[in-house]
């Protein structure tokens, strides 16, 4: 791909067709960004490093081709090169006077997604510390950017909750949410995602039954926006009908795990270890019912589909057999 006199054109429908606020950017910044988010990320990086090494190192773009080559290494998941390419665009950035804040505010989300990425307590400090210093420049400067608000406070709650500070994370999931809702009522997937952060926390506090409402919330949005996407879809049946076990629930979770069984069995080939999944909730439901003999039977067609498609040696095969074993020497049934 490369940058032409239409390029101004391919600009103007780039940003319109992905609602990004990018205006101010060079064609050739555009065009590497647009390889990026087609997917097309060794070229978008060979497309940068060319800009790069083509620069004369005062290219007003030049703190962009850094910031983006960072954004293509992390999401090929090479953070330490990314944040070596964050660091140099910041340490540039931080010079140019009047300093580029919505710039700045970027730089310093994305090292904070880095550190959050490293998944350790350490990280989780200093990545708390980029993301409260992004969301003080948004809010200082662009206060009325509510969509970039919400995704740093979003993950400030992921920071906290990767913490197991659960208070803190709710307060910022709880905020974030409020904002979606209110000023970006169109963007589905933000607010499910929000949901579930909310759900997720209630859930580890075994808030049970407020968990359920913020999973339902989810689940409603999704059926009726996304009918087809059945990986989300069943992933919200499946949590809510856990969270229905946990609190004794056992036929209301039965409603939930059946339903997410009959959509995997729609959408999914018939050995497909998630049905093996469904199949072992439900044996799991059934016993809880008092209800062996249906327990057995499910719990013995989950693990003809664990036999398939699971090594021999993995962990769920083996629960299925033992519970197998143990139904059966409890109804004193002799197994083939």
């Amino acid at each position: 791909m490369n940058a032409s006199n239409d390029g101004q054109i391919i600009k103007e429908k780039y940003i319109k067709d992905s609602r990004r606020q990018m205006e101010d950017l060079s064609i050739n910044i555009l065009f590497g960004r647009l390889m990026c988010d087609m997917g097309q990320w060794d070229q978008s990086q060979h497309f940068f490093e060319r800009l790069l090494n083509n620069s004369n190192g005062y290219n007003e773009d030049l703190a962009q081709v850094e910031y983006s080559l960072g954004e293509v290494l992390q999401w090929k998941g090479e953070w330490n090169e990314a944040r070596k390419y964050y660091d140099r665009a910041h340490e540039r950035i931080i010079n140019v006077k009047p300093t580029p804040m919505t710039d700045l505010a970027n730089i310093l989300f994305n090292i904070g997604e880095i550190l959050c990425l490293e998944g350790n307590q350490r990280k989780y400090d200093e990545a708390l510390d980029f993301y409260q210093r992004s969301l003080a420049i948004r809010e200082k400067f662009h206060p009325f950017a509510y969509a970039g608000i919400a995704t740093v406070l979003n993950n400030i709650g992921l920071a906290a909750y990767g913490q197991r500070k659960h208070d803190e994370a709710l307060n910022f999931y709880q905020r974030a949410l409020t904002i979606r809702e209110k000023f970006d009522a169109h963007n589905h997937p933000n607010i499910v995602d929000s949901l579930i952060n909310i759900a997720n926390v209630l859930r580890d506090q075994e808030k049970f039954n407020e968990a359920i409402e913020f999973q339902e919330r989810a689940l409603m949005i999704r059926e009726h926006n996304y009918p087809s996407d059945y990986v989300n879809i069943t992933y919200n049946l499946s949590n809510i009908a856990d969270m229905q076990r946990w609190r004794d629930e056992h036929e209301l979770s039965l409603i939930y795990e059946q339903n997410c069984f009959l959509m995997r069995l729609k959408a999914l080939p018939p050995d497909h270890e998630e049905i093996g999944h469904s199949l072992s909730n439900m044996g799991q439901i059934y016993e809880n019912l008092q209800k062996p003999i249906l327990a057995l039977d499910y719990y013995q067609r989950a693990l003809a589909i664990y036999t398939i498609c699971l090594p021999s040696s993995h962990y769920n095969l083996r629960i299925m057999q033992l519970n197998i074993e143990r139904l059966s020497e409890e109804l004193e049934i002799e197994l083939d």
